[in-house]
């Protein structure tokens, strides 16, 4: 089994009331498969759709079989929508933000 998803860069979060004062404050410790979803969400932001390999191209350094995972992950949170289409003997997945996820990307 390889442990390279299991490398984790630590985050630190604030979340502050409307006045400016400090709520709470905690540490996140996020895998190599978080920051991966994080990117997707990142990149589909700025466009209206995309397929499953332009993502892995903009993303970069990550292989497809990792992008189809957490895209699937993402859909079953309704973060993302995906369809499938043919164009001639190929196969296209295209996958697009809901109006959930377009919400949760102005925050990152």
């Amino acid at each position: 089994m390889s442990y390279a998803h299991s490398r984790k860069r630590r985050y630190d979060l604030s979340i502050t009331r409307t006045k400016g004062s400090v709520l709470f404050s905690m540490r996140m410790d996020l895998l190599q498969s978080d920051e991966t979803k994080i990117r997707i969400l990142k990149q589909l932001r700025g466009s209206k759709e995309l397929t499953l390999n332009a993502l892995r191209n903009r993303i970069g350094s990550v292989n497809f079989v990792s992008v189809k995972r957490a895209c699937l992950f993402l859909r079953r949170l309704s973060l993302i929508e995906m369809d499938s289409r043919r164009a001639g003997e190929r196969q296209y997945t295209g996958v697009r933000l809901t109006e959930v996820g377009e919400t949760l990307t102005r925050k990152l």
